[in-house]
């Protein structure tokens, strides 16, 4: 529910501020190595499994599309969510490491 909570925030503070010409997206990162879950662990390699990249993020990569969305650059995307899952909705129902 919460996901579903900023999803709607997102576009509804879009619709109120978009006028004053500001633009307010979302970023939904998948499972990301913060240094803080072993590397071994079941959990991950769940994920690593249900990702066709095969591996979990880095925080520098969830940085960067943070810094994409807030760039001078982006003058017109508004009212998104990017997701940062490597891939792992596209496989949602599919084999572990292949895309349906």
């Amino acid at each position: 529910m919460s996901k579903g909570a900023i999803l709607s925030l997102t576009r509804a503070l879009e619709v109120e501020l978009g006028p004053q010409g500001i633009l307010v997206n979302a970023v939904a990162p998948g499972p990301a190595s913060a240094g803080m879950q072993d590397a071994a662990s079941e959990s991950r390699r769940r994920w690593q499994q249900a990702t066709p990249l095969g591996r979990v993020a880095r925080p520098d990569e969830v940085a960067r599309a943070v810094f994409q969305l807030a760039s001078p650059l982006n003058t017109f995307m508004t009212a998104q969510t990017l997701v940062l899952d490597g891939g792992a909705t596209a496989n949602l129902g599919g084999e572990p490491g292949r895309p349906t």
